[in-house]
């Protein structure tokens, strides 16, 4: 649908928020569930299927590139690339070969993709719109950076219990306020004025915003178990990491990345869904660290990455 609609724009421009709105939250779905897809190619012994996962995997990167949209590309950019560079660094000799050709056609899909639809359409590609050759005014951006600023002065003055649940868009004109009479020659000041902001654009400050002290110790925790357990499993598994696990954690990563840019993250239904599919993978894999000493085709990977294939 995302390259039907590209291909069959008469004025791209008439359409273009449009179009960078609709994809963009598909875009961060693709991006949660790529890695893992990548990480089952991976981990799959049989060739033949190994190939077809990817091919899906590739699928996914294709969608985030073509959605333009610029979060959807860094939050892809990180995921594939945990998971690339991971193996590369902590997998099995056997998926440090398969990452590193893994890791070379990326690059030419990426390279090809942004190049091509750059120089051979008259589409703009997202590293455009991430440098400001296609949006000289950084509007989004701008529009992002000033909410950014407000809901820091909604933590600055609510720092112990928040503005409460879903009060983020009706208590922003108050921040609003008390920034600008903090600030009163800020030239953004004249942002986003005739815009009925309703969210931050950034969850982890939403987050801290309407639930204060609480909010920061709930996203904190949920973060730094990650990490520990990311970190112990390397720890534990060091030089025959899991490509499942890596690639579990790297659509984690994304979904975090993402989260950091957009107001889709968990608003997005489909985009929650993904996100706890991709980590009950990741506390699957957790799990079996220590249990079992495998070897590279285990029968829980195998189960993995057979389960993207009917059969």
């Amino acid at each position: 649908l995302c390259i039907f609609d590209l291909l069959t724009f008469e004025s791209f421009a008439e359409f273009e928020g449009t179009f960078r709105m609709r994809y963009a939250r598909f875009g961060e779905m693709a991006v949660t569930a790529g890695p893992l897809i990548l990480g089952a190619a991976l981990a799959s012994k049989n060739r033949r299927r190994a190939c077809l996962i990817a091919a899906f995997a590739a699928a996914a990167w294709l969608v985030a590139m073509l959605s333009l949209s610029k979060a959807a590309f860094v939050s892809g950019l990180a995921g594939f690339l945990f998971v690339l560079i991971g193996l590369l660094l902590f997998g099995r000799r056997t998926a440090r070969t398969r990452a590193f050709a893994a890791l070379a056609l990326f690059a030419a899909l990426t390279v090809s993709v942004q190049l091509g639809t750059a120089y051979l359409t008259a589409l703009p590609s997202t590293t455009d719109y991430i440098s400001g050759e296609a949006d000289p005014t950084r509007s989004t951006s701008s529009i992002r950076v000033f909410t950014w600023t407000i809901g820091l002065e909604m933590i600055r003055n609510n720092t112990l219990l928040g503005v409460g649940g879903d009060n983020f868009g009706p208590k922003f004109n108050d921040a609003r306020r008390s920034y600008a009479a903090r600030n009163p020659d800020d030239p953004s000041l004249v942002t986003a004025e005739d815009y009925l902001v309703e969210r931050a654009h950034n969850e982890y400050l939403q987050i801290a915003a309407e639930f204060g002290v609480l909010g920061i110790l709930f996203i904190g925790a949920c973060l730094l178990w990650f990490g520990v357990a990311l970190a112990k499993a390397v720890w534990t598994q060091k030089g025959r990491v899991s490509p499942v696990l890596l690639g579990s954690a790297g659509g984690l990563v994304a979904f975090a990345v993402s989260s950091a840019f957009t107001s889709f993250s968990f608003r997005a239904f489909q985009n929650g869904v993904v996100f706890f599919i991709v980590l009950a993978v990741f506390v699957h894999s957790i799990r079996k660290v220590g249990r079992s000493n495998s070897d590279f085709s285990s029968e829980s990977e195998k189960a993995v990455s057979e389960g993207f294939l009917v059969r």
